[in-house]
């Protein structure tokens, strides 16, 4: 064996480690990087692996030392956002991205930690309580990943503290934007992207947060917008206006919810559309049906699909058990859709298909 080799394989070895004076540095070369500073990347690797390989292993002092630290440091942001007066949704945002890229930083440079005892340990943690050492199991043992670790500690200390003021202020800003009200120049985009990249946590369900404490409440509070505004408007323009803004403003829904939501996010943006603009005020826009039909190409282009789609309940009774205006009204454009399944129940297109062969089988007999 030659000299260099020996001396490699020698430096391998387990050894006796001064863990307090090892992490003492170590610790403020982390807090360095949670802050986007620059620490000095190879001995801050080193001290890891002295711990993870020191003899007694040391390891899970080290992870506890390392949740420590990122509750310290979360404890101090969330102080400072506790006490803004200024833009909350703008300081909260520079903490975030701060914060959660200087996280992923760390777990890099701990990584011989999440690799070795971190995994192990919760593999074993399995094996002992459901017999399995593999598999998409909670970690009841509460040892995380370092990355998934530094979002827990902010989804504890920050987050759930701070949440009900920013949903608050989110959505705030977004009506805002609906009434062409410029009030901050917050990117409410990486704000709601927020929500997403701080679920990760949560192995089997990454997208509970985002959809529990944002997608929810901004559908419940983009409803109760266009219910108002519709009712409103209606009341003062009439029926045939009406559409025309109600196809203006679907549209610009559906562009906020390609710029800010995610994709899982844009389908419900649109049918919780179509509730409060057509489906609430349906017995309205029914009765005057007849005259919205003469009126129909006069307003809107043939064949737009937008149109067809938020227009296509109209043509269609709920009541099948009486006879509406809907009933002996001309029919719709030919390009107009007869059924929405996503807009109108289905027992009304079986009801219809009934009275179509119903009509068919009278046809025939009278021949």
């Amino acid at each position: 064996m030659s000299m260099l080799r020996a001396r490699k394989v020698a430096g391998l070895k387990p050894r006796l480690v001064d863990f307090d004076q090892v992490w003492k540095e170590l610790s403020l070369n982390t807090v360095a990087v949670l802050k986007l500073q620059s620490p000095q990347a190879t001995p801050f690797i080193e001290d890891v692996y002295k711990i993870c390989t020191a003899n007694p292993p040391q390891e899970e002092r080290l992870y506890s030392s390392l949740k420590e630290l990122f509750t310290k440091h979360v404890l101090s942001i969330a102080q400072d956002l506790f006490t803004c007066q200024g833009d909350l949704l703008k300081r909260y945002l520079e903490h975030w991205t701060q914060f959660n890229t200087g996280s992923s930083y760390v777990a890099r440079l701990y990584r011989y930690l999440d690799t070795h005892w971190i995994r192990k340990h919760q593999q074993e943690y399995r094996a002992t309580q459901f017999g399995f050492a593999e598999g998409n199991l909670p970690s009841l043992c509460d040892v995380y990943p370092v990355y998934k670790l530094a979002l827990v500690m902010w989804n504890e200390h920050v987050f759930a503290h701070l949440q009900p003021r920013l949903l608050s202020n989110l959505l705030q800003v977004i009506t805002s934007e609906r009434n062409d009200e410029c009030t901050t120049e917050v990117n409410v985009a990486s704000l709601v992207n927020s929500y997403v990249e701080l679920g990760r946590f949560h192995d089997s369900k990454p997208l509970e947060l985002y959809v529990t404490f944002f997608e929810e409440p901004y559908l419940k509070a983009l409803f109760e917008y266009y219910a108002r505004e519709s009712t409103a408007f209606i009341a003062s323009n009439g029926v045939v206006p009406y559409l025309g803004k109600a196809l203006n403003r679907l549209e610009e829904e559906e562009m906020r919810a390609k710029q800010y939501l995610i994709r899982s996010s844009h389908d419900r943006v649109t049918q919780t559309c179509a509730d409060a603009l057509v489906a609430h005020h349906r017995e309205r826009l029914q009765a005057e049906c007849p005259i919205l039909l003469e009126q129909y190409n006069e307003h809107f282009t043939v064949g737009d699909v937008s149109s067809d789609a938020l227009l296509a309940p109209l043509f269609l009774t709920t009541d099948t058990s009486s006879t509406s205006t809907l009933d002996t009204a001309s029919p719709p454009p030919a390009h107009l859709p007869v059924a929405s399944p996503s807009l109108v129940p289905s027992s009304s297109s079986s009801s219809s298909s009934s009275s179509a062969a119903s009509s068919s089988s009278s046809s025939s007999s009278s021949s």
